[in-house]
């Protein structure tokens, strides 16, 4: 005898089929994850990895390089947070720290002392202390601090010169003298000091109000350009023989002009015309061609 079931017995059933399943699958144990279908943690790229002092310092010398002095000062923080002993960081830091329209000589002086707390030996150090000394207008700072370079061995013209910019500052012209002419004594072969002393004898001309002695100043200047002249390499356009030429008539040119003697426009005007002879196209001959019409209008 077949046996029917109502739609309410089979509805029942089906509920009963489902609850009785999912009971079942709950009562399984989980399967174990597969390795494969692990995610995977994300790899550290290596632009991200700490960079080495090295680095970062070669990336700082190509900041310094491109003149972006914020962004190497930036970097080269970086640089003596990962070696605080990195001797050469502290060295930029503090040149650069004196760079740029807004200075900042406290940092810089700053980074110097670091340097000398380890090593009151350092050249590099004593001679930045020297200069940011002097930009800072604290001239016999700077003096000391260059005096202590030559304790240290450490000789050139330049820093003689420096002393001596540094006197004259300070208006002791006795020893501004005093170390131009040891930076000439020493280092007889070089140009630079001889022109810096004529350039000295001009800037005091401008200064002094007596026509004696100003006569007297450049006088002087024309001499010490007239060595440096003669030393001069024709062929070298480092020394610029045509253009310490033109100095030298330059300064009989204004000695002339206070002493109206005939040998002083005499001389300036010999200088003048041999300069233009020796190099035609050189950016002062207009200047030179304007001082000998200026020479025989008088």
């Amino acid at each position: 005898m077949e046996v029917r079931h109502s739609w309410i017995e089979l509805l029942i059933m089906f509920f009963i089929g489902v609850i009785l399943t999912l009971a079942v699958g709950c009562g399984q144990p989980a399967s174990p994850p597969n390795p494969a279908e692990s995610p995977k943690k994300p790899e550290v790229s290596s632009s991200e990895k700490a960079k080495s002092p090295d680095e970062l310092m070669e990336e700082a010398n190509q900041l310094m390089m491109e003149d972006k002095i914020p962004e190497a000062i930036a970097k080269l923080q970086e640089v003596v947070k990962a070696d605080p002993n990195r001797t050469e960081a502290y060295i930029e830091l503090a040149r650069n720290y004196r760079f740029g329209d807004n200075p900042d000589y406290a940092k810089a002086l700053e980074n110097l002392e670091k340097v000398l707390e380890k090593d009151d030996k350092n050249k590099d150090a004593w001679q930045e202390k020297a200069i940011t000394y002097s930009l800072m207008n604290e001239k016999e700072k700077s003096i000391e601090a260059y005096q202590k370079l030559i304790e240290l061995g450490e000789e050139n013209s330049g820093i003689y010169q420096s002393i001596a910019s540094n006197y004259e500052d300070l208006k002791q012209y006795d020893k501004a003298e005093e170390f131009f002419n040891k930076a000439i004594g020493k280092y007889p072969q070089e140009i630079l000091p001889l022109s810096q002393y004529g350039d000295y004898f001009r800037r005091r001309a401008a200064v002094e109000t007596d026509n004696a002695k100003i006569a007297e100043f450049y006088q002087k200047s024309a001499e010490q350009f007239q060595k440096a002249f003669d030393l001069a390499k024709p062929d070298d356009p480092m020394d610029d023989k045509p253009g310490l030429l033109y100095q030298v008539g330059s300064a009989y040119m204004d000695k002339w002009n206070r002493t109206q003697k005939e040998e002083d426009r005499a001389k300036a005007e010999e200088c003048f015309k041999k300069f233009i002879e020796m190099k035609p196209d050189h950016p002062w001959n207009s200047s030179a061609k304007e001082s000998l019409e200026t020479l025989k209008k008088k």
